[in-house]
């Protein structure tokens, strides 16, 4: 995943966020943070759009870990 955090300039927890938000059929991503720079960090991510194609990548990448 560090091609996509080095090609967006964020972090692993905003492009896990970013990426979870972009499927079909998620309306809202529930996620926690310990500290206040954590809370900024993750409320940055609903301003990240990941393209089309990196998104395909991405889930790829997943279902080899965790196929359906």
């Amino acid at each position: 995943m560090e091609r996509f955090t080095e090609k967006y300039s964020i972090t692993i927890a905003q492009l896990v966020i970013a990426w979870t938000a972009s499927q079909d059929g998620v309306s809202h991503v529930l996620c926690g943070a310990r500290n206040r720079k954590q809370a900024i960090e993750n409320a940055g991510a609903g301003n990240i759009i990941i393209e089309d194609s990196d998104l395909t990548d991405i889930n790829k990448i997943v279902d080899r870990y965790y196929p359906v």
